[in-house]
């Protein structure tokens, strides 16, 4: 009976490869459809491309990527755009040229980054800028202003957090921010809302993308590291969040494929198929599967 027990082998492994199969950080904020998704991977000189439709961003005073400088994601530490700002340094990274990203987020959009603090933004007097597209009147712009991390996506209120504490530097924290023009505007820390606010109206500004200081409100510098930075013209669902910061483990399990469930059910058909067979030959008799 050793055909019978390989073939009830195949089909478990068939529906353990189903249920165990895993979708990767990369591959989840990609699944998306971001139109930019910067993982720090891709340098050339001091310019960085998007994983997707390959905008550029332009490394400014002294900014630099640093391998394994970002957090543990799927098993392994990642690349991390590194801002070492301390008390007056004037490092960041903006969209330059043919290739940068300029504008295209209207009416709704998300912005992910996992930021890295090396200080508090009350400790230098300033605030600090995450990512974004500034524009006077038309805000798109994730920052931590008085230790709050805040989202703004007009010229109006934000939503704001609670404050940031010294517990929090040199820990990587996932954050979210999304919006819908005259819905909501929600910010995510590590996959869990932290808080909401109205989001106002907002246009396309054409403005060019930054991470690390505002292309329009000067003196913003970030101090720190960040990595995996993505930019979406959609407003991702509380389920997406969740899904991708899920997904830093490797471990967002997805449902089997019809192809996996019809393996499956040929497997098990077969399985009943030879048994009978089995038993007709020994005279009414089953054999052990585990039997020689």
């Amino acid at each position: 009976m050793r055909r019978i027990f390989a073939s009830a082998t195949l089909a478990a492994m068939a529906l353990g490869v189903a249920q165990a199969h895993a979708s990767t950080y990369d591959s989840t904020v990609e699944s998306y459809n971001p139109l930019a998704y910067y993982t720090f991977t891709n340098q050339t000189g001091n310019q960085t491309q998007s994983a997707v439709n390959g905008y550029t961003l332009t490394l400014e005073n002294g900014a630099t990527i640093t391998p394994g400088a970002g957090p543990v994601i799927n098993g392994s530490a990642v690349p991390a755009l590194v801002l070492a700002n301390g008390a007056s340094g004037q490092a960041y990274a903006t969209s330059t040229g043919s290739t940068g990203l300029m504008g295209g987020v209207s009416t709704a959009g998300t912005i992910l980054a996992t930021i890295d603090l090396a200080s508090l933004p009350s400790t230098n007097g300033r605030i600090y800028s995450i990512a974004g597209e500034s524009a006077g009147g038309d805000d798109l712009d994730l920052q931590i202003e008085n230790d709050e991390i805040r989202f703004y996506t007009n010229s109006g209120g934000s939503a704001q957090t609670a404050p940031l504490t010294s517990a929090d530097l040199g820990q990587p924290l996932f954050i979210a921010a999304t919006f819908t023009s005259g819905g909501a505007a929600d910010i995510y820390v590590d996959g869990t809302l932290a808080a909401t606010a109205g989001a106002g109206g907002r246009y396309d500004s054409g403005a060019p993308f930054y991470v690390g200081q505002s292309n329009v409100f000067g003196g913003r510098y970030f101090d720190g590291s960040i990595s995996d930075v993505a930019i979406y013209n959609t407003a991702l669902t509380a389920a997406d969040v969740s899904n991708i910061y899920a997904s830093v483990s490797g471990t967002v399990s997805a449902a089997p494929e019809p192809s996996a469930w019809l393996l499956m059910m040929a497997g098990i058909g077969g399985i009943g198929l030879m048994l009978r067979q089995a038993k007709q030959r020994a005279g009414g008799r089953l054999e052990s599967p585990l039997a020689a």
